[in-house]
């Protein structure tokens, strides 16, 4: 698991999430709607998640945060999107093969969720560039590339209870070739990683 161990030495501790089993976003305009779900580890060798929280903290330092705002106006404002994140980022190991899964949770519309998994793809293929800089100065000669995957995922909340002891009625699945939109109240991370092989229900 070379591609796991150095990932995980690259990207800082402190930003594993305290929450391993689960994923949650409590930071919605009605705070009474939090949206959580479980994740099901099923056929997964190992997996940690990382939340890369802007409010936060500014983890992306070299990157201009100043705004204009009705009191002051700055002359060199940040552009637009250039601090979007997703909300997650989830290292899984499935078969021989690491997963990288980006998760947005969206409750409402997320018709600019794909924005954020943009900015948050371009971030991990910077870590992966850098993996492949650094790796044979680490005694990493067998990271290979080819053994990761990305995924990107907008989590929505399932309209309605459904039990999760039963992964097929955990939630509805929406494949794209680029983006999975999933509704459920768990995240099946092993069925997410190997998309292609997974029931296909479109909405």
């Amino acid at each position: 698991m070379n591609e796991f161990e150095l990932y995980t030495r690259i990207l800082a501790p402190k930003y594993q999430s305290a929450h391993q089993g689960y994923l949650i976003e409590d930071k919605l305009q009605e705070p009474q709607k939090v949206q959580k779900a479980d994740i099901i580890d099923t056929s997964v060798k190992c997996h940690v998640v990382y939340r890369l929280d802007m409010d936060e903290e500014n983890f992306l330092p070299f990157f201009n945060n100043t705004h204009s705002n009705a009191e002051q106006s700055v002359e060199y404002p940040t552009p637009k999107f250039l601090l979007a994140f997703c909300d997650y980022i989830i290292l899984a190991v499935v078969g021989i093969k690491l997963y990288v899964v980006l998760v947005e949770m969206k409750s409402g519309d997320h018709s600019k969720a794909h924005l954020q998994l943009q900015a948050s793809e371009t971030f991990m293929n910077f870590v992966k560039q850098t993996a492949l800089r650094i790796k044979a100065h680490n005694e990493y000669n067998e990271f290979d590339e080819k053994n990761i995957i990305l995924r990107k995922v907008i989590l929505k909340p399932a309209l309605k209870a459904r039990p999760t002891t039963n992964i097929a009625k955990g939630g509805r699945q929406c494949y794209s070739s680029d983006l999975i939109v999933y509704e459920g109240n768990v995240l099946p991370l092993a069925r997410i990683c190997k998309k292609k092989q997974a029931l296909h229900i479109g909405f």
